[in-house]
């Protein structure tokens, strides 16, 4: 299931999903929050779970 949430990072509200593990694939520039965490998707097609490297997920900051 595709579950969305607004989180608020730096000042800025964004809609984004929550990450869901493999068989779903992000795309460069994906948002997903995993953990509270907000995540941008640096590369794609990606399946790797955010925080596990800058490389692969930028960490925007946390949704408070």
């Amino acid at each position: 299931m595709h579950l969305h949430k607004y989180c608020v990072s730096h000042g800025v509200r964004a809609k984004t999903c929550i990450w869901e593990a493999y068989p779903k694939t992000y795309n460069q520039g994906d948002k997903v929050v995993h953990q509270n965490v907000l995540y941008e998707a640096q590369t794609g097609p990606i399946w790797v779970t955010p925080g596990s490297g800058e490389h692969w997920w930028k960490t925007i900051g946390s949704c408070n």
